[in-house]
């Protein structure tokens, strides 16, 4: 098993800019035990490494794969539940129900016995 505690780090295409709090980086790896891993980094900007030139180059979070899909499933929530909220305040509320017709009972026919 060569792969294992081996990682392919990627730029991640989803960073909109520099204030976005998205990683830079991404990857995934297989661990010792066999577990899917996903890491994340974050490149340390120039100011802050002019500020302290001792502080690191990269920052990295590493999780669990189950980890990174409750987080998925969460979001995923989180944002079908805003969109729920966004239809029902756009939508009108359906019309009442039209009142019920009372049956029209004619005993005077002009039939004869």
């Amino acid at each position: 098993m060569k792969d294992i505690n081996r990682c392919g780090i990627w730029r991640n295409e989803n960073k909109q800019s520099e204030d976005d709090r998205k990683p830079h980086f991404k990857g995934k790896f297989i661990d010792s035990n066999g577990d899917l891993q996903h890491i994340a980094l974050w490149k340390t900007s120039k100011e802050s490494l002019e500020e302290n030139p001792k502080r690191p180059l990269l920052h990295c979070q590493i999780q669990s794969d189950s980890e990174v899909q409750k987080f998925k499933q969460k979001e995923y929530e989180k944002g079908m539940k805003g969109v729920r909220q966004v239809l029902s305040n756009e939508m009108p509320s359906p019309p009442p129900p039209p009142p019920a017709l009372e049956p029209v009972i004619d005993y005077e026919d002009d039939i004869p016995f």
